[in-house]
């Protein structure tokens, strides 16, 4: 057997274990599906009745510590204090702690804020950093320090709590066993581009199904970084904030769990954020969920094989943080078939393709099913919204690379420091990031994701060329949407430098 024999059974080889993986994620997706169509009607029942008992009981209610995690944010951090200060909860019972490791304005405006509302009564401090040791973590825990509440509310930059947002969540803490309830995220800027409107499907169907779905079915959910509320002692009691992962978030909700805390999802409380609006701060954010997520995995996952946790949840949660391989799979899946194009010179690649192609083509039945069934659910013009799912898919392609990336780093213990990602309020399509800070450089990843894009643009020309008879549609979709992301982080600095030069020009 020769050196080519060898390299085509080895990408074989490859793309079946992708395609059986993939045949999983489908059947896990389908599962989540009829998880949460199993359960929602009794679980809104139940949480209607206890939001009931909760309105006719009187009594006196928690003392609360909002907690506001800041690092340079000088376009939201006036949108986040304005809306905080709108809470329907009297004053005397809560009050709000700005953690600031900015190093730019936004501690300026954070400061004129804080002085500006606790003259009208709030209680409000800003709590400052000078180093971001431990980063977001590391704020928190500064914050808990002097934090004098029962339970913590936690709101990234970008997001926009609605007015009852505690009298939404508190009374589920009437359990004395539930450390965290999570609400369910909105989007104040879906519409503002195809990207946005993509990560929107994508998080809709990973938020409102699977996360309602482990949460009703007794499996392991998670907090989410935002806009859910903590019980203090739960907190404490599962060791506290710590920054060994760049997934805090993550990392506390399965520590917590293992600790036999209970966790509570609400999907019917809507807190809206605000979606990256640029390919370089899109792809940050993927990749620090990707890494984070499997550096927790490689954290905790011998302690949740060694809990008390039923075996079903410690099977779903292995899944749930391996799933993050999902893209690097697709990756693998369409990358090869140029390769053993090249390879079998003398025959066509069709006869060994097809099979294949038609296994992994049924396997990626899932995915739709999950986020076409959460259109459904939240938007009645879910019919209206199908072709959404198409951007989902580009977009899915499209930072495979980032995300394999991330993962490998952790394999080979490469360290990173957390990096944010950059808001820039983006709410409507009118609004436009040119001419703003927190732009990002263009980076070594984007020369190799434009390499990649023009060996799969050459590998489908190669089968047109050679009237190969199957096209992978994987490679199809891959090309498609890693061309679209690489042209885009291409064009966003060459905008925005353009941008530059005329206002320096008027100047």
């Amino acid at each position: 057997m020769g050196f080519t024999d060898i390299a085509i059974r080895v990408l074989l080889g490859l793309q079946i274990l992708a395609g059986a993986f993939l045949c999983l994620f489908g059947l896990y997706c389908c599962l989540m599906v009829w998880l949460h169509a199993r359960h929602k009607k009794a679980m809104l029942v139940q949480d209607a009745a206890i939001w009931d008992a909760w309105s006719r009981r009187g009594g006196e209610l928690p003392f609360v510590t909002v907690q506001l995690p800041l690092y340079n944010e000088r376009y939201v951090v006036g949108r986040l204090i304005e809306n905080i200060v709108l809470l329907d909860y009297p004053r005397d019972h809560y009050e709000i702690q700005i953690l600031d490791d900015s190093t730019d304005e936004t501690t300026d405006i954070a400061r004129g804020l804080a002085e500006r509302y606790r003259a009208e009564g709030f209680n409000i401090e800003l709590v400052h950093r000078t180093d971001r040791t431990g980063f977001k973590a590391g704020a928190l825990k500064e914050g808990n320090k002097t934090a004098r509440g029962e339970f913590i509310a936690i709101f990234d930059a970008d997001f926009v709590p609605a007015p009852d947002f505690l009298r939404k969540t508190l009374p589920f803490f009437d359990d004395p066993r539930l450390c965290l309830v999570q609400t369910l995220w909105g989007h104040l800027n879906a519409d503002y581009s195809k990207m946005t409107i993509a990560q929107s499907v994508g998080l809709d169907g990973l938020n409102y199904v699977i996360q309602a779905a482990q949460c009703w079915s007794g499996l392991m959910m998670h907090f989410q970084g935002t806009a859910g509320v903590w019980r203090r002692t739960a907190i404490d009691d599962s060791g506290g904030w710590q920054a060994d992962t760049l997934t805090e978030d993550l990392d506390l909700s399965y520590r917590s769990q293992i600790r036999g805390w209970k966790q509570k999802y609400l999907p019917q409380v809507i807190c809206p954020g605000e979606l990256p609006a640029t390919i370089s701060a899109a792809k940050t954010q993927q990749h620090r969920w990707a890494k984070g997520g499997f550096q927790v995995m490689r954290k905790l996952m011998p302690d949740i094989l060694r809990s008390k946790i039923p075996w079903y949840a410690k099977a779903e949660s292995f899944f749930y943080m391996i799933s993050m391989i999902l893209q690097p799979c697709l990756m693998v899946i369409s990358i090869s078939w140029p390769a053993q194009l090249w390879l079998r010179q003398d025959a066509e690649l069709s006869s060994a393709a097809l099979p294949i192609i038609i296994f992994v083509t049924l396997c990626s039945f899932g995915p739709p099913v999950l986020f076409l069934y959460a259109q459904s659910d939240l938007h009645r013009n879910w019919l209206k919204r199908i072709h959404h799912y198409f951007y989902l898919m580009f977009w899915s392609m499209g930072v495979a690379v980032t995300n394999t990336r991330a993962i490998l780093e952790v394999v080979f213990n490469v360290k990173t420091g957390f990096v944010r990602t950059p808001k820039f309020r983006i709410e409507r399509q009118g609004d436009s990031v040119v001419g703003k800070a927190y732009r990002e450089k263009l980076g070594g990843q984007v020369l190799v994701e434009a390499v990649i894009a023009l060996y799969c643009l050459f590998g489908i020309g190669y089968m047109v060329f050679r009237s190969d008879p199957v096209i992978d549609p994987f490679l199809i979709t891959f090309t498609i949407g890693i061309t679209i992301t690489t042209t885009q982080a291409f064009w966003e600095p060459f905008i925005q430098s353009r941008a530059a030069r005329r206002a320096l020009a008027a100047a």
